[in-house]
């Protein structure tokens, strides 16, 4: 994966889709925004099946902002991306 980061457990919520991000030893909770996944995909989701699949479309784009969000100290229960480009 991209910048050492794997992603994993992804679930779609209406906000957009939820992960965990490791990096190392670090763990860290994320939320794609689904704004910002709907940015990149250049769509608008209706399902959380069509977002999940946007999602794994994406998945080295969303462990690079991830993995820099992490290389930056970001830490809070859920770190939100509100931009994915």
């Amino acid at each position: 994966m991209m910048s050492g980061v794997s992603i994993s457990n992804p679930v779609a919520t209406e906000d957009g889709v939820e992960f965990t991000a490791t990096l190392g030893a670090v763990q860290q909770r994320f939320l794609a925004h689904r704004e910002a996944l709907q940015d990149l995909d250049y769509s608008f989701f209706e399902t959380s099946e069509a977002l999940l699949k946007a999602f794994g479309r994406h998945l080295g784009q969303i462990a690079k902002i991830a993995g820099g969000a992490m290389d930056q100290g970001a830490r809070a229960e859920t770190v939100v991306l509100q931009s994915l480009l």
